[in-house]
């Protein structure tokens, strides 16, 4: 029996720019314990990065993970296999300890992934652990395989950042953990550590590398290296050493969350630092770790923040991501928002259908974003766990390059939908439901989509013909999936008033109201199946 393999994920778990990232076409993002790598231009996932369990695994090997998994060292981690198997059809790190259940022990298991980033030339990615002992590793993005394994956070670690020079790669763990380690990562050696006592939400290397900055709760922190990007020597190079950081004079924001951090990208770079706080503030350091300027954005929340040497893109609350110009900040544009929630929006076929929404739309926060320079693509993540990537080449024509809805919620369960071979049918063949805790019940199909999904919501699609055939079938396509927002959505349907009214107040991750509600609408749900 040959082992299964994964060949598409419909989800993410990516909820802030921690864990998105973008080099080389590609963009990486969590889903669960899984790192999917997307290529934009070929609008296809072509790998699945899942690191083995915590047992019996050879963090010295340089070249990749070694043990039991494959004898072949050239490619010991084969890259599309959710699990690795070896020529036994075992788990490979299994198969000895668990020979007669085939289970890996909980504590042994790959954790959710919650962080991640790419090298600055793109050829290898750092994904970090949550949970208990984290691990870091570092993959080879080319080969699939891993290039380094080590840990030294005890509780998550929160952020990962390359130095621009790929000398070094900084980790901060979460406020339970409280620290802050400079690794070479090459050799897997932690260079140089300090605590850090306050809530850290995010980190940024200066573009020439001699410092980087910590930004969280009343806390920015500016990080120095020497003028060449290197750790200052101090006593035996063999101790890890400890990294002076230097706080900033906050002002009138000495109180504020400051949730993400980027710096000037510029090649005549000017020494400024962005950041973003979670009342919707845009403020600007200079190289004496002062305050220069700042913006109101004019919205309930900001998220994230990219910075680039031509824009400064905030992505904001309701769906807003607004664009402003480096070091004067002077205001340049707004993106288009996304889809509204709370309605059906595979049944949103036309254009003309979003230019006539409602002015009492609801939409989902944008709570994540990366910024491609090179082809002019800011790539977002939504509150709903849905991802769009917006082409900005022209500011006047900004479009929609790719769109993918997904479940906002758990997934407690997928039934392949009944094959009724016949035109006009509302279900294509092969198609599959899912239901989950947002309230929704969705019907996919994979088979085949009836026009690119790189269609704008501000330009009609391109022409295509009324049916299409099924790869897998002789029965058409029928046209009810003419969708502009997902080409693997058939249809979404919400289970009654209340779940897409929960769908409209429940919209931004971790919010107390949302679990509130959550709860009392599962509870109004179990009455209603008492009483059947």
């Amino acid at each position: 029996m040959k082992p299964l393999k994964l060949d598409r994920i419909l989800g993410l778990t990516s909820t802030s720019s921690n864990i998105l990232d973008t080099a080389n076409d590609l963009i990486a993002y969590a889903a669960g314990a899984v790192v999917v790598l997307y290529h934009q231009k070929r609008n296809k996932q072509i790998a699945y990065l899942y690191p083995p369990p915590t047992t019996t695994i050879n963090t010295t090997n340089v070249n990749a993970v070694t043990g039991t998994i494959n004898s072949n060292p050239i490619n010991p981690v084969a890259p599309p296999l959710i699990v690795p198997i070896t020529s036994n059809n075992e788990h490979p790190l299994t198969a000895n300890t668990e020979e007669k259940k085939g289970i890996t022990p909980a504590s042994a298991r790959a954790k959710p992934i919650s962080c991640l980033a790419f090298s600055p030339d793109g050829n290898y990615l750092a994904v970090g652990e949550m949970g208990h002992q984290p691990r870091i590793f570092i993959w080879d993005v080319k080969e699939r395989t891993i290039y380094r394994e080590f840990k030294s956070h005890k509780f998550g670690v929160l952020s990962l950042s390359f130095s621009p020079n790929m000398r070094y790669l900084v980790s901060v763990g979460f406020q339970h953990d409280g620290y802050l380690y400079v690794w070479d990562w090459k050799k897997g050696v932690k260079l140089a550590g300090n605590k850090v006592t306050s809530r850290v939400n995010a980190i940024s290397f200066s573009r020439d590398g001699s410092f980087f900055v910590t930004a969280g709760l009343r806390h920015v922190k500016f990080w120095y290296l020497d003028a060449r990007g290197r750790i200052p020597k101090k006593g035996s190079t063999r101790e890890t050493q400890v990294l002076d950081g230097r706080s900033a004079l906050l002002g009138v924001l000495r109180d504020a969350n400051f949730v993400d951090v980027a710096c000037d990208q510029s090649i005549t770079s000017s020494g400024y630092t962005y950041f973003v706080t979670d009342t919707g503030i845009l403020c600007t350091f200079k190289e004496g770790r002062v305050i220069d300027k700042w913006v109101n954005l004019q919205v309930k929340n900001t998220f994230s923040i990219a910075v680039s040497s031509t824009y400064v893109i905030c992505t904001c609350s309701e769906g807003i991501i607004r664009l402003f110009e480096p070091v004067t900040l002077k205001y340049m544009g707004i993106l288009p928002k996304p889809h509204p929630l709370g309605i059906d929006i595979s049944s949103i076929t036309s254009p003309d259908m979003v230019r006539s929404t409602d002015d009492t739309n609801v939409y989902p926060d944008a709570v994540a974003i990366v910024y491609d320079s090179a082809a002019q693509r800011v790539t977002t993540v939504y509150s709903d766990r849905s991802l769009y990537i917006w082409d900005i080449h022209d500011l006047q024509k900004i479009g929609k390059y790719r769109s993918f809805i997904f479940h906002s919620d758990c997934v407690w369960g997928v039934e392949p939908c009944p094959n009724v071979e016949k035109e006009g049918s509302l279900i294509p063949l092969n198609s599959f439901a899912t239901f989950s805790g947002d309230g929704t019940i969705r019907i996919w199909n994979l088979d085949h989509p009836l026009y690119p999904s790189s269609s704008s919501p501000l330009t009609p699609p391109q022409s295509s013909p009324r049916n299409t055939m099924s790869p897998s079938s002789s029965t058409m396509v029928g046209s009810q999936r003419r969708n502009i927002y997902s080409r693997e959505l058939v249809k979404m349907i919400y289970v009654d008033n209340d779940a897409a009214e929960f769908a409209k107040q429940a919209k931004t991750f971790g919010k107390k109201k949302k679990k509130k509600k959550k709860k009392n609408y599962l509870k109004k749900n179990k009455k209603n199946k008492k009483n059947n």
